[in-house]
């Protein structure tokens, strides 16, 4: 990655992150990654590692959910706006958090 894309990527995310924090207050944010949850710890450790860089099987592996259950949260997010989500040429999904939640 050359150094205009790098700085590309990351005004970007700073943009992102922006723009989701005044969308979506932390609180709220929490409430929506974890409606419906019986581990809602799991959702929202899966949830931070939604980088834009980790693919859905590391993200399964680092936050012990299976990928089934984080692939149906991930599907869920989308909808919800919270999470977008990138797919490369190999079709490997990217999610990418709008920005890190605190103390998780």
């Amino acid at each position: 990655m050359n150094d205009d894309s790098n700085k590309e990527k990351i005004q970007n995310e700073i943009i992102i992150s922006l723009l989701g924090r005044m969308a979506f207050p932390e609180d709220e944010l929490k409430k929506l990654i974890t409606s419906n949850s019986k581990k809602p710890d799991i959702l929202l450790k899966a949830y931070n590692l939604c980088d834009g860089n980790t693919g859905l099987t590391e993200i399964a592996r680092k936050a012990s959910i299976s990928q089934p259950s984080l692939t149906e949260a991930i599907k869920r997010w989308v909808e919800m706006g919270i999470v977008i989500k990138h797919v490369n040429k190999s079709n490997q999904v990217f999610p990418q958090r709008l920005y890190k939640l605190r103390g998780i």
